[in-house]
């Protein structure tokens, strides 16, 4: 009888202390790969971030050379220096505005059209008979789009005038082309 109690002694399992010391370095463990884990996954998501501003910064610098290369495309030599204008941030006054580049040019399909008839700041320019139905575009296309009007080349006016276009009127084969553009719109 002695020999089967001394037996079942020796088959025991872990002592207490043995599974306290076993599950705090087993919980060193977890904790140290959970860290791993975090901090991994940190770095994995600031790197996507910067690829994406990266991409983003190198997006925009394209865009801008593009615009900047076209500058004056499209308008005649007399008018270049409308093409690209620059205005200086005022820190006097009551409204500072921020410093600003104008890039302007034929950077899109442009609307180049002959003027019939235009009186100075007023809303409604007419145009020659047929000149819409060169381009591609319906009339909607052009609504609030910027334009420049500039005066024959011969003249000796070089005065331009910015407007934004409000309503094309336009007939396929009609004789009442023309765009308006409401007084108070120029950028």
């Amino acid at each position: 009888m002695m020999s089967i109690r001394k037996n079942c002694r020796h088959q025991a399992g872990f002592t207490f202390i043995e599974l306290i010391v076993s599950s705090a370095i087993m919980l060193v463990v977890i904790i140290g790969a959970l860290f791993l884990y975090s901090r991994s996954n940190q770095i994995s998501v600031d790197q996507e971030q910067y690829a994406e501003l990266q991409h983003d910064v190198r997006s925009a610098l394209y865009l801008m050379t593009r615009d900047i290369r076209m500058a004056g495309v499209g308008l005649p030599p007399e008018f270049g220096m409308y093409a690209f204008q620059g205005f200086n941030n005022e820190d006097q006054g009551t409204e500072v505005k921020p410093d600003r580049l104008i890039i302007l040019g034929n950077i899109e399909d442009p609307l180049n059209l002959k003027i019939q008839q235009y009186q100075g700041n007023s809303v409604d320019v007419a145009v020659y008979d047929g000149s819409f139905e060169k381009y591609p575009y319906p009339p909607e296309f052009y609504v609030n789009r910027i334009v420049m009007i500039l005066p024959n080349p011969a003249s000796s006016c070089r005065t331009g005038e910015i407007r934004q276009l409000t309503h094309i009127t336009w007939s396929t084969g009609g004789t009442n082309e023309k765009f308006n553009m409401s007084p108070g719109l120029a950028p």
